[in-house]
């Protein structure tokens, strides 16, 4: 079910990037932290199966977002899926949550390669791949679309998305969601 869940949320997600579309969003209200721990249980067997820790918010907040439920999933998802594939086994990705008074920050941190200065804006890019750990060409499996979906889908909601990176030590991408987000896309 949930590998289905996830191929569904791959084929929504290519509508995404349909030539200039904006597609119009569905609002409502919603705890982000539902969200968050929902991909939580999603990856969690994915990240033991590859020896992997996947750690989920500490600190409850209340944060609620008036946003598009299906949108921010899809970023989630995105984002934890791409963190699982380049953590290595005996390494760990952690989903953080906080809020201020207008926004919802959702990060979350790998302790994978990291990436080099060079490649932090084409990460975002469609179909962008970065190589695999230990080069020789090889590459990650995946289509290259994951981030590119997860910054179209942080623009549509009116957040931003962004990332902190060490080469060795790992990433850090950040989501910035408003509170009251994607009001101007609603069709």
């Amino acid at each position: 079910a949930a590998v289905k869940q996830m191929e569904v949320s791959l084929e929504n997600a290519l509508e995404l990037f349909k030539a200039e579309s904006k597609p119009s969003l569905t609002l409502e209200d919603f705890p982000a932290r539902d969200v968050i721990n929902e991909v939580v249980r999603l990856f969690s067997p994915k990240a033991r199966v590859s020896d992997i820790v996947l750690r989920g918010p500490g600190v409850e907040t209340e944060g609620r977002l008036r946003s598009d439920k299906e949108l921010v999933r899809r970023l989630a998802i995105n984002l934890v899926s791409n963190a699982v594939k380049y953590t290595p086994p005996g390494g760990v990705v952690t989903l953080d949550l906080r809020e201020d008074s207008g926004s919802i920050l959702f990060s979350v941190e790998d302790t994978g390669p990291g990436i080099k200065p060079e490649f932090r804006d084409e990460i975002f890019t469609k179909f962008y791949r970065a190589p695999a750990p230990g080069g020789q060409g090889s590459r990650i499996p995946g289509s290259g679309l994951g981030l590119a979906i997860a910054k179209r889908a942080a623009d549509l909601l009116g957040g931003r998305l962004w990332l902190e990176s060490e080469v060795g030590k790992g990433s850090i991408f950040f989501v910035s969601n408003p509170k009251r987000g994607g009001d101007a896309h609603v069709a």
